[in-house]
């Protein structure tokens, strides 16, 4: 969960398309490889790691529609803050 994250919050404070898209290649880099050791070393079941992925994944949903919705309201123009 802390590499979705991290590239959660880089990807929705980046100025640069290549730092956001460097920083999700990293996280799924990450995560694909921490699960293919997690069930590669017995340490896990498949279904716990996969059941793990989908939690993470509502997470990540539920943290970008707060997150992006906060840091769109900050940068807001003046403009279309009095629109609203």
């Amino acid at each position: 969960m802390v590499f979705t994250t991290v590239a959660l919050v880089v990807a929705t404070i980046a100025e640069s398309s290549a730092y956001r898209a460097l920083a999700w290649v990293l996280a799924v880099t990450a995560v694909v490889a921490v699960a293919f050791s997690r069930v590669e070393l017995g340490v896990h079941w498949t279904t716990d790691v996969v059941a793990s992925m989908v939690f993470v994944g509502a997470w990540l949903l539920v943290l970008f529609s707060l997150f992006a919705s906060e840091v769109r309201s900050e940068h807001a123009t003046p403009e279309l803050a009095d629109a609203t």
